[in-house]
């Protein structure tokens, strides 16, 4: 498994001043590498283009077109791959990458260090919310209906509080 950069670091994939192509400079990109793009769907888009569209500014015919706003390509393929987002003006502005990846294992030695930990965006309300359990409670817990009903806040309380009763 590669490592993993968040396209733009902390400033994520938008068209705010970022400059992608001294991003994507500083990184020696590996096969196996994974590259995130993180971006409102309402206002960008990451589509993978040839070589002509991405000098173009050209989304008409990606080869694959990213759209979730939090989206993990695995660099599985060496050479270049292009990146733009197709919104009206985006990639105009610079919102455009392109990623070289090695062909060769031996130029480990350079492989940069990864970006900071991609941090995903909150659930839009009403989807699926991840379950997150304190330390010593499992998703098999009888405490985890409780913490459905009364919150983490409870079900960590709890925990504890169950934790010290046993010691």
């Amino acid at each position: 498994m590669g490592a993993v950069y968040q396209v733009g670091d902390a400033a994520g994939w938008n068209a705010q001043g970022t400059d992608y192509k001294a991003w994507a400079s500083n990184i020696n990109f590996q096969l196996g590498d994974t590259i995130v793009f993180n971006y409102n769907p309402q206002m960008h888009n990451a589509l993978e283009v040839s070589s002509a569209d991405f000098k173009a500014c050209s989304g008409a015919a990606p080869t694959v077109a990213y759209t979730s706003g939090n989206d993990q390509v695995v660099l599985s393929t060496p050479g270049e791959h292009y990146f733009i987002c197709s919104f009206p003006g985006m990639c105009q502005a610079g919102q455009k990458v392109k990623i070289k990846v090695s062909s060769s294992s031996s130029d480990n030695n350079n492989h940069s260090p990864p970006s900071p930990v991609v941090v995903p965006k909150p659930p839009i309300a009403g989807t699926n919310m991840p379950r997150v359990y304190p330390i010593g409670c499992s998703a098999s817990s009888p405490l985890v209906s409780f913490h459905n009903k009364l919150g983490l806040i409870a079900l960590f309380t709890s925990c504890v509080f169950f934790a010290f009763y046993i010691h």
